[in-house]
Formats: C-alpha cells, sequence, structure tokens
C-alpha cells in the first residue's frame, strides 16, 4: 500500500525539480519565444481537440435523435409531436456538441501548454 506521505514527497520533489528547470531556462534567450510558441501549439492542439470530439458528439446525438423519431414513427404514424420532438433532439444535438468541443478544447489546452 502506498502511503499519502510517499506520494505528497513523491510530488513535491518533482515540483522543486520543474520550479528550478523553469528559473534555470528563464534566463535563456529564447525563453519567451519558445513559451509563445508553446502556447500557440496548445491552442492548435486546443481547437483540433475539440473540433474531433465535437463532432463525434453530434454524430453520436443526431443518430439518437433519428433513432427516437423513427421509433416515434412506428408507434404513432406521422405526428407533429414526432417532427417536433427531431427538432428538439436536434437543437439538444447541437447545443452538446458544442458544449463538449469547448470542454475537450479548453482541457487539452491546458494539459499541452508549457
Amino acid at each position: 500500500m502506498i502511503r499519502p506521505a510517499i506520494v505528497l514527497a513523491m510530488v513535491a520533489a518533482t515540483l522543486g525539480a520543474s520550479a528550478a528547470e523553469a528559473r534555470r531556462d528563464r534566463w535563456d534567450n529564447d525563453y519567451w519565444e519558445e513559451r509563445r510558441e508553446n502556447r500557440r501549439d496548445a491552442r492548435r492542439a486546443g481547437i483540433i481537440a475539440g473540433a474531433v470530439a465535437g463532432s463525434i458528439a453530434s454524430a453520436a446525438a443526431r443518430d439518437q435523435a433519428e433513432q427516437r423519431y423513427q421509433e416515434c414513427l412506428y408507434a404513432t404514424g406521422y405526428d407533429y409531436d414526432c417532427e417536433r420532438r427531431l427538432d428538439y433532439d436536434r437543437r439538444d444535438a447541437r447545443r452538446s456538441a458544442r458544449r463538449s468541443a469547448a470542454i475537450v478544447g479548453s482541457i487539452t489546452r491546458e494539459i499541452v501548454r508549457d
């Protein structure tokens, strides 16, 4: 069993080593340029990951909406309520896709940055 004190000591050692390296790198001439490039690359990675996650979430939600629409048509025949429910489901699919894209993109950007 791993003891919490050991884990905390390992985390502190890791943070101390990274802080020392950051101080050492700060005085390099290329420090600010590298940092700007890292942030730009992180933004790009976040945008790409968000777009991929959003398109996957959107496709899954649209398929589910279509399936619910087909079940409604099968159960009731053509009905205005089925059309209205499909429109609501599609709207919810777009919202959830945008939400998941934003969340995944921001998390990816924070992970990749610096």
